[in-house]
């Protein structure tokens, strides 16, 4: 009995020694866990504040600078400069606008920033558990501001930004400020969770201001860019529904495109001599479809094919509208008027199953372009909207018209003024009289004279290379299929050439004859361009007339017609 009472005894003093034991390990434990804890305290708020002091400092240095530059980042326009001359009032005037308004938001949120932490560094000298919500608050409306100082120029200017080693700094440097202040959030929020009244208070009354400023920098921008941002908004969608790549129906044959007097489909050609509309078959065999009605003042300029159909345009063919878009069948030559397009500078096409046409607006000298789908109900009262407020004063002419609307290259502008260009890929071509100063009289005398298109040299304009002269004496081209075909004026006549893209592997085709008379004008000529054939048209006054005639690539056989 004695010796089971003793171990009894022993055993109870056992398990209480031991329990005291593990007691004392845990609070060693929590202790040595609460010093971890208060050391990575310590670390973390002085990395928040160290970065807190440069997000001042770098704060401090945008507000100052970015009236006068984009601080940090750079950005670039979007849209490229044809649009930016044909939406000039749009895009360029409404780019300004933003230039002058963001510079004025950014600097008071982040001068409200830099208060809030330079507050909070207050605070914390006076031993302030409100310090911490004043940093938050700051380190949020500097990061955010930042970061909204991004889309303000990309959403609201339609700019893209330029990333190099100086943005993906800078970039960083936002975010990481971002995310130290949501992680100081749910770190202190979890700390500070038994926080007293007037803490929480202040807490509230800060995060109504920080908002409040944003949501008046909101207004600012709404009530200075809202109305214009909705048009240039609207204008941006219709061109971001264009096609990007080269329209290649319409680059198979751009001279003829250019030239805009016929147009080549299936073996025929189809040809406008301004009242009539003749078919030319690969013999030469030349028919007439279609004859304007009225007197000499009507005539068709612009001419294109689709799904057995021409769509000419027609000066003085309505007396209601000074321009009409006919559609003609090319089976029997009945006549269809789509449309009356109406603007201080018309142009028309079809491109892509698709009728395109400029229509005057309210504003003086501003344009929309409208599209008919040629697929379905072909009615004026059908077509939408694709393209609004062009420039049809300083942006529109048909060089662009061609080059944007139906060529669809948009990449760059050629600049060579008061010619037609035609495109082969990513170049241009042009003739520019290079010799003779456009604004001097000209003397067409002598043995032989020059022609009205005048002795000029074809010149092949690159993007962002120097220009380069391919040929000279030449008096008109055209691009057909990636072949480039010249004329050249000769003893007795027109010489025919064909060459490469890059003036190469030249070969003479025919020689149109035409008799040239001494101390008289030249002739002024227009070269068109089918699969096998040529029709070269020469207007001369002394002939009395234009002549027209037919050449046989193949064969070099010259034939007159029409």
């Amino acid at each position: 009995m004695l010796v089971l009472v003793a171990y009894e005894h022993y055993k109870g003093h056992y398990m209480d020694n031991q329990e005291t034991e593990v007691v004392e390990d845990k609070k060693e434990v929590k202790e040595s866990e609460g010093g971890k804890k208060e050391r990575f305290t310590g670390w973390f708020i002085d990395a928040e504040k160290i970065l807190a002091f440069f997000a001042v400092v770098i704060c401090g240095y945008v507000a100052l600078t970015i009236k006068n530059a984009e601080p940090f980042l750079t950005f670039v326009s979007r849209q490229p400069y044809i649009n930016d001359m044909l939406h000039d009032h749009i895009f360029r005037d409404y780019l300004e606008l933003v230039e002058v308004c963001a510079p004025k938001v950014v600097p008071f949120l982040l001068l409200a920033g830099i208060v809030l932490i330079v507050a909070s560094f207050i605070m914390d000298y006076e031993k302030s558990e409100y310090g911490y919500v004043l940093r938050i608050a700051g380190m949020l409306m500097a990061s955010l501001t930042g970061l909204g100082y991004i889309p303000v120029f990309i959403g609201f200017g339609f700019a893209n930004l330029v990333m190099n080693v100086k943005a993906y700094i800078f970039l960083s440097m936002l975010l990481a400020g971002f995310l130290l202040a949501i992680l100081s959030c749910i770190y202190y929020g979890k700390k500070k969770a038994g926080g007293t009244v007037q803490t929480i208070v202040l807490t509230c009354i800060t995060a109504v201001c920080v908002l409040g400023c944003f949501v008046g920098a909101g207004a600012y921008l709404v009530k200075n860019l809202g109305a214009d941002y909705k048009v240039c908004y609207d204008a941006n969608q219709l061109l971001n529904e264009h096609p990007d790549d080269i329209n290649q129906e319409i680059a198979y044959q751009i001279g003829n495109v250019v030239k805009g007097n016929a147009t080549w489909h299936d073996g025929v050609m189809y040809y406008t001599t301004g009242k009539t509309i003749w078919k030319i078959d690969g013999s030469g065999m030349a028919e007439k479809l279609y004859s304007l009605p009225g007197d000499g003042k009507i005539h068709a300029c612009g001419i294109y094919y689709y799904e057995e159909y021409l769509y000419v345009g027609c000066s003085g063919y309505s007396d209601e509208a000074p321009f009409s878009v006919l559609q003609v069948s090319v089976a029997d030559g009945s006549v269809k008027e789509v449309c009356s397009p109406t603007s201080n500078r018309i142009f028309f096409g079809v491109v892509d199953g698709k009728l395109l046409y400029t229509q005057a607006t309210e504003e003086e000298y501003v344009a929309d372009i409208y599209c008919i789908d040629l697929g379905g109900t072909i009615d004026a009262g059908n077509a939408v909207l694709y393209d609004k407020g062009v420039n049809a004063l300083t942006g529109l002419d048909s060089r662009i018209w061609v080059q944007k609307y139906l060529y669809t290259y948009l990449n760059y502008t050629y600049w060579w003024p008061g010619v037609d260009y035609q495109f082969l890929g990513e170049n241009g071509y042009c003739l520019c009289d290079l010799i003779n100063d456009p604004y001097e009289p000209r003397d067409f005398g002598g043995e032989y004279p020059y022609s009205y298109n005048g002795d000029c040299t074809l010149i092949l304009d690159k993007t962002d290379v120097a220009n380069e002269y391919l040929l000279e004496q030449v008096v008109d081209f055209n691009i057909f299929n990636d072949t480039i075909y010249y004329m050249q004026e000769g003893k007795t006549g027109y010489d025919i050439y064909s060459c490469d893209k890059g003036g190469g592997n030249q070969t003479l085709l025919a020689s149109v004859p035409v008799a040239f008379e001494e101390s008289d004008y030249g002739c002024s000529t227009n070269m068109l361009v089918g699969e096998g054939f040529i029709v070269c048209e020469v207007y001369a006054r002394y002939l009395e007339g234009t002549y027209r005639y037919f050449v046989d690539i193949e064969t070099g056989e010259v034939k007159e017609i029409l």
